[in-house]
């Protein structure tokens, strides 16, 4: 099982879509994917319409009142599942950072999930805060999401800087890839920002796609939906996660990259 981290520097950034997204795209591409929302706000319950932002989840199972297998939620999408943020107040977000920091309670819970699924993409919250660094203690990798705009370019080097260190620490996590979001292609600040954070990073940890800023976006939300699910025929911007899926597979092991995989002849 592969363990996804999905962070960004700072809020805002559409850090959640991002996770949201891409978990249904690996899912729809045959990987047993769980989506784990670990932010206490509960990003990804208030994304969606239906019963998950009432039900039991990440909360209840760290607080030892549930299994995790009787709070996880089925989708329409056969290989996607989903474990809730759960039931948490504003009382207790104090609590559950400093529970968290530590990670242990996170390497129970993962554990226990390991043979379960291919890869747990998880939604962590905003910013380096200490429920993030207990996710990445126990991530095998973590997926950087960035808007285009100046700021992304400043603290890139310090969220590297926070990776070293835990690795300094024997927390394996590594980045994955960097991605950029929110771009505005008619804008050329946004696209030369764009630009300039993919030509700061090395090539294997830069994403060939990059994901606009777009009006589906807002609609999805107001429907509460993924972007894939918003209409029958999937959105040419919903394509794009799909990209960005392919683009991870083989740097998270869950595909042979075509030098890999062998060729079969045309005929008998």
């Amino acid at each position: 099982m592969r363990i996804l981290a999905v962070a960004s520097q700072k809020g805002g950034v559409g850090k959640t879509t991002v996770a949201l997204n891409l978990a249904c795209s690996l899912a729809r591409r045959g990987a047993e994917t769980l989506l784990v929302d670990a932010d206490p706000q509960g990003s990804i319950g208030l994304s969606l319409v239906g019963r998950i932002s009432s039900s039991r989840g990440l909360a209840e199972c760290l607080r030892g009142e549930a299994r995790a297998e009787e709070t996880v939620l089925k989708t329409r999408i056969a290989c996607l599942k989903i474990l809730p943020a759960g039931n948490l107040s504003e009382a207790d977000h104090e609590m559950w950072a400093s529970a968290l920091a530590d990670g242990s309670a996170f390497g129970r819970l993962f554990r226990g999930l390991l043979n379960d699924y291919s890869i747990l993409v998880v939604d962590t919250a905003s910013g380096l805060c200490a429920s993030t660094l207990g996710v990445l203690k126990n991530a095998n990798a973590v997926l950087l999401v960035v808007q285009a705009e100046p700021l992304s370019t400043r603290s890139l080097p310090q969220f590297l800087d926070m990776l070293r260190a835990l690795r300094r620490n024997n927390h394996p996590v590594g980045l994955v890839g960097v991605l950029v979001n929110m771009v505005q292609a008619k804008l050329s600040d946004s696209t030369a920002i764009a630009q300039e954070i993919l030509n700061m990073l090395p090539p294997q940890l830069a994403l060939a796609t990059t994901i606009p800023r777009d009006p589906m976006f807002l609609r999805a939300s107001a429907k509460g939906v993924p972007l894939g699910l918003l209409y029958r025929k999937p959105h040419p911007i919903a394509l794009l996660f799909d990209q960005v899926a392919a683009e991870l597979e083989p740097r998270m092991g869950l595909s042979k990259t075509e030098e890999e995989n062998e060729a079969e002849p045309l005929l008998d």
